[in-house]
């Protein structure tokens, strides 16, 4: 876990209702943890089935507007990945509205 003065700000994240976990860059990761690999090893697959992405389980605190949960992300070996919040202790926790591309609103369940 980082400590409390050490964080990123990541101002583009998708939110990917699809997503079953939040996903963040090897760079992003890098300038959170001393060694991503300290983290659960685990290979992700999304709508290529043949095509896998390993990553590393870390649990960090995230701060999403007024919000601040706890949650895990996979770091991903690969900065060909862009940030994504996915739906496990992430977006589940919200009651998020997509309006047609225009907005996101997001607000408490």
């Amino acid at each position: 876990m980082i400590s409390p003065a050490h964080y990123v700000l990541l101002e583009d994240v998708l939110l990917d209702s699809g997503a079953d976990i939040s996903v963040i860059p090897r760079d992003v990761g890098e300038a959170l943890f001393e060694d991503i690999a300290a983290g659960r090893y685990v290979e992700i697959q999304g709508i290529v089935p043949s095509t896998k992405l390993i990553a590393y389980l870390h649990s960090v605190r995230i701060m999403l507007d007024r919000w601040s949960f706890q949650a895990r992300i996979a770091v991903a070996d690969s900065n060909n990945v862009p940030p994504v919040l996915g739906r496990s202790k992430a977006l589940d926790r919200f009651l998020v509205t997509f309006d047609h591309g225009r907005k996101t609103i997001i607000g408490d369940p």
